[in-house]
């Protein structure tokens, strides 16, 4: 009987959840916040809205396709002078391909201004009307209506509703205090996002119309520099015609890190080691125009900038 009644009570405990309110987004992940991405997908079905629900993803078998979250600065970006007004920013980087997701946040919302940027005009860029990801303060069965346009699109409208909070289980821990958003975009275009409050963080996502589920994987600190990687690295000379030098300062290479460089499409054409914090990097290869360097340390992004070739 003890037994029985101790069970009963952590499974109350478990169950009974204090409502997470979604305040402003002052606790965002910081600069420099890495996370693995692993991909599954919904075979027991995603759960019920409501108060105090137990989401449990626990069973289901993720694959790890090497996707990798990063936090960034936006100015230390190759396309932030397309939006000067992101004070927010990350990437999904795989096998060296980096997209890059440009955001506003301000006291009453927070925007998507750009989201899969890999070349200038290559993406997503509702800056003609960002699209209002969540507003603040958010409570618990609040809904708004939003609607954004990207450049060469039509304009759309999208029901954000607070649906639930609870516990979430997945094969990565247990989290407690989660919400989670629904996002209907109508023509069957359904989407859930499980987040915590504090930090303000997303920890899975759910797409309906693949039946496809999203986990982030454990959010990790690569360095506590946070927007020191803004001026971390330094081309001389910049513009240049066969090569230019890159020194790298502020920053500690413990080893061998990556430069790639990048065409205007956002392809891959020339990846060189760095070992040291000055390296000489080749160019007589390329021809006239403008390219994209990114490096990286491991998974990380440390670095990004622009390359004019003469």
């Amino acid at each position: 009987m003890k037994t029985f009644i101790l069970f009963a009570f952590v499974a109350c405990s478990m169950s009974m959840v204090a409502q997470p309110v979604l305040q402003n987004g002052n606790n965002m992940l910081p600069v420099g916040t890495v996370a693995p991405l692993y991909r599954g997908e919904a075979t027991g079905g995603i759960g019920n809205p409501g108060p105090n629900q137990i989401w449990d993803f626990s069973s289901i078998p993720f694959s790890d396709p090497g996707l990798v979250f990063s936090v960034v600065s936006p100015s230390a970006t190759p396309f932030s002078s397309s939006y000067p007004s992101s004070n927010y920013a990350w990437t999904f980087s795989l096998a060296g391909q980096v997209q890059y997701f440009y955001f506003k946040i301000s006291d009453s919302k927070y925007e998507v201004l750009a989201d899969n940027v890999v070349a200038p005009g290559v993406g997503n860029d509702f800056t003609p009307n960002p699209k209002t990801s969540l507003k603040f303060p958010f409570n618990y069965n609040e809904t708004y209506q939003d609607t954004f346009q990207k450049v060469g699109g039509v304009e759309t409208t999208v029901t954000v509703t607070y649906d639930g909070y609870g516990t979430l289980i997945t094969p990565k821990g247990t989290h407690t205090n989660v919400m989670r958003i629904k996002e209907d975009r109508g023509n069957g275009q359904v989407g859930y996002t499980w987040m915590t409050v504090d930090p303000l963080t997303t920890l899975l996502g759910y797409t309906q119309s693949n039946n496809s589920l999203a986990l982030f994987g454990t959010y990790s600190t690569s360095s506590d520099e946070t927007d020191k990687n803004i001026n971390l690295t330094e081309l001389i000379p910049n513009p240049a015609k066969n090569k230019t030098t890159l020194k790298i300062s502020d920053y500690p290479i413990l080893n061998t890190m990556k430069l790639n460089v990048l065409n205007v499409l956002g392809q891959i054409i020339k990846t060189v080691s760095i070992s040291a914090s000055t390296t000489e990097i080749e160019l007589d290869n390329l021809t006239q125009g403008i390219y994209f360097y990114q490096l990286h340390d491991g998974s990380s992004l440390v670095a990004s900038g622009k390359i004019i070739v003469e």
